[in-house]
């Protein structure tokens, strides 16, 4: 876009309608990456190992949904509406219907996203309270680590 500009000034200069090009004082702006705040690998298997042994009635589906999410990078509302006919594991793939964005999408599974589909399913309600305990625990910030895990999960 900035080069647009440049020619449309080098343009307007070069037929006398200006004297100068102010675009060319003008820099691109570097996008600075973003500071990830992930667990490491053994603090998110001990969250989910704390979770699958918290007691809780469903705690076996929580980890398992916890892991699920972790794997596939989708929001919880996300989840919510994979069915069975969404997973594909002869072509290895998962298909996401409902998104934030309303526009569907296909993630890889791998090796551990893989595992998770069977034993994931009806857990997600519970799945926040236990997850943010354990986090608040543990000094992690658990909605910032929820959205950079999204981003990273491949």
């Amino acid at each position: 876009m900035l080069g647009t500009f440049r020619r449309i000034f080098d343009l307007a200069v070069e037929h006398g309608y200006r004297v100068d090009n102010p675009a060319r004082f003008v820099d691109r702006r570097r996008v600075k990456p973003k500071e990830l705040h992930l667990p490491s690998q053994a603090q998110f298997q001990e969250m989910a190992m704390h979770i699958e042994s918290s007691g809780a009635r469903q705690a076996k589906d929580c980890a398992n949904l916890f892991r699920f999410l972790a794997f596939s990078g989708v929001r919880i509302d996300e989840a919510r509406h994979v069915l069975w006919s969404d997973v594909d594991f002869e072509k290895g793939l998962l298909h996401v219907r409902v998104t934030k964005n309303s526009k569907a999408r296909w993630i890889p599974l791998n090796s551990s996203l893989g595992e998770c589909p069977k034993k994931a399913w009806g857990a997600a309600g519970e799945i926040g309270r236990q997850t943010r305990d354990l986090c608040a625990k543990r000094g992690l910030d658990w909605d910032r680590m929820s959205e950079d895990e999204r981003e990273t999960f491949v």
